[in-house]
Formats: structure tokens, sequence, C-alpha cells
């Protein structure tokens, strides 16, 4: 069926401004695309923000848009940690529930030895070196092979700088001769970061990565030196303490109150036990006596002197226990309930 001419005449007029808005909003939605796809990846902190995919299931590794957020982890543990440290004198007034237990004994001599102010071990300096290696390479990042001035606008970038500076800091002020907890925490954010985002690259290693690399080596230097640093300060009397790599015996504590971060996380201090069991039964006099805080009359003693009924009682006596232990429950149940899994491999799938 043919339309009479005057009726096409009439139609024409009418579908003439719709066919050219629908024109228009094709070109548009076409230049939107080709901009997406031929601009550089934006970086900042606000499109970090607004980022759709934290993880790319495809090329296993995590999505550009996320690394700044990456990057910024060991400054924000900085800024807590040196916040922790400004805090502390509103810290030890905390209530009783919040602080340990029971709390090793130590004469007012050896107090008074503490406190005076000693020289720098070789840890300590090696520490120093290996940290300040890493703050530098880190400023060195920012201007080799070119300036990149524009990196040091942002305040995140600041915030990811200040870690080291806060370590060594720390380092300086209180020459620490036993485990540096709060450096631990900086240093071991800072390693994991960096190696993370190093690993995250597509291309192979250039010359632009060679200050990265650097700073990574010095921040796994400053670990492991920290976890060769024991736990308890080693100027404090030791005499009734076992060494970690001696014959046990019922004569002398058990060597966890003098262990190294190390020796506790490979629990090597065992070996020596280990051994007399692999070669006959164990008895009593090859077993060390228990680490002071969990001497039956150090608890009972340091329990009678609490006030208040026995429900109370036990109250603060675990009260930090009971925090960690019902944290890690609300967390599992979290994450049944919204049952976080793994699904990179369905989504490309499909």
């Amino acid at each position: 069926m043919k339309w009479p001419e005057e009726q096409v005449f009439l139609a024409v007029p009418q579908l003439l401004p719709h066919y050219v808005n629908q024109t228009r909003i094709l070109a548009a939605d076409r230049q939107i695309e080709s901009a997406i796809n031929t601009s550089p990846p934006v970086t900042t902190f606000k499109h970090s923000l607004a980022c759709r995919s934290v993880w790319d299931a495809k090329n296993a590794r995590f999505d550009n848009c996320f690394l700044p957020i990456i990057s910024v982890l060991p400054g924000a543990v900085a800024l807590l940690v040196l916040l922790h440290r400004v805090l502390q004198p509103l810290l030890r007034k905390r209530p009783q529930w919040l602080k340990p237990f029971v709390v090793e004994d130590i004469d007012d001599s050896d107090l008074i030895q503490l406190e005076k102010r000693k020289p720098f071990s070789w840890k300590t300096r090696l520490l120093i070196l290996t940290t300040i290696i890493g703050l530098v390479t880190d400023l060195v990042a920012l201007a080799w092979p070119r300036p990149n001035f524009a990196a040091l606008l942002p305040a995140i970038s600041w915030l990811a700088k200040v870690k080291k500076a806060t370590a060594l800091l720390f380092l300086i002020i209180d020459r620490p001769r036993s485990t540096p907890k709060g450096v631990l925490l900086i240093l071991l954010s800072t390693a994991a970061v960096q190696l993370t985002l190093q690993l995250n690259h597509e291309s192979n290693l250039n010359v632009q990565d060679i200050p990265g690399v650097v700073a990574i080596f010095a921040s796994f230097a400053a670990l492991a030196i920290i976890l060769c640093t024991p736990f308890r300060n080693p100027d404090l009397p030791h005499d009734d303490i076992s060494p970690p790599s001696d014959k046990p015996t019922n004569d002398l504590r058990s060597p966890e109150d003098r262990l190294t971060p190390w020796q506790f996380a490979t629990v090597t201090w065992m070996n020596p036990l280990i051994n007399i069991g692999t070669e006959r039964q164990i008895n009593n006099e090859d077993v060390w006596k228990l680490s002071y805080q969990f001497q039956h009359k150090a608890l009972h003693e340091r329990f009678r002197e609490l006030p208040g009924s026995v429900l109370r009682r036990l109250l603060k006596a675990n009260a930090i226990d009971l925090i960690i232990i019902c944290t890690l429950g609300f967390v599992e149940i979290a994450c049944s309930k919204f049952k976080i899994v793994y699904a990179g491999s369905a989504a490309d799938s499909r």
C-alpha cells in the first residue's frame, strides 16, 4: 500500500525533529565512549572511592583505580601509631579491666636503670640505617628519572610518605632495645603494600622501578632486624628465665618470657623439648615452669585483690579476652551472613 504524496509531505516535518534528536544522542554517546576508551586511567582519591571493582579476576591483580587506597594504608597505620603515642598519658589512666591482669613485678632499682638513656645498640643503628634508606628512596621516586611534582599536591601522597618518617622518629627518640611494636606495624604494612604495588605492574621491571625495589628490600631488611629483637627488654633481670635454645629444666621459667617475634612465630623455642620427647618419655623435671602471667600463685593473689562479687571479678579478670572473642564472633557471623565468596571465575564465565 502506497502512501499518498500529501500524507508523506505532511509527516516529514513532524518526524524530522525526532530524527535529529536521536542522531544527536547517538553522536554524544559515541563521543563519551571514545573518550573513556582513549583517556588515561584517573588515579585520584575521588575516583578510587567510586571504584566498582577492587580485584581484577582476569589478570589476578588489584584494579588500577583501587591502588591509591592501598598505597595510603601504611600512612594511616603510621598516623594511628603516632596518635597512640600522643595519647599514651591518657591510656595509662584507662580502667583496670582494660589493663593486663597480671604484670611481672620489677624492682625499683631495675626501673631506675631502664629509665636511664641508653646508647644506641647495633640493632637500633642498623634499623635506623635501613629506615633512612627506605625514606630516601621514597623521596627519590618523586623526582627520578623525571620530576613528578604533581604527586606532592594531594594530601594522600603526604599521608603515604609520612610512614617511614614516623618510624624513624620513634627509633631516634626511644632507642629501643626490645621489639618496637609501633615501628613493626608501620614497616610491616609498608613492606606488604610496596610489594603489592610492585607485583601489580603490568610490565616488567625497568629503570624507573629501581627506587621502589630498593625501598622494598630496605623495608624487609628492617623487618628482619625487628623480628630478631626480643619482646622483653634485655636489661631486665632474666636469670630465672630459660634461654630458648637451652635444655629444658623445671628450675627455670618458660622461654616465652624472652622470645623474639621470629621465635614466637616459628615456635622454634619448643625444639629442645621436642628433641627430648623423640628420645625418651618427658618427665616433670624436663618441663619449664609456666610463664609469669600463667603461674597459679600470681593469678590467685591478683584475683583475691579484686573487689566485688565473684562474677564482677571474673569479668574484670577476663575483659580483654571476652572483647577479643566477641569481636571475632561478630566478624564470623557477618562473613557467614553476607556469604563472602570468590565469584571472579563465575563472572568471567558469563
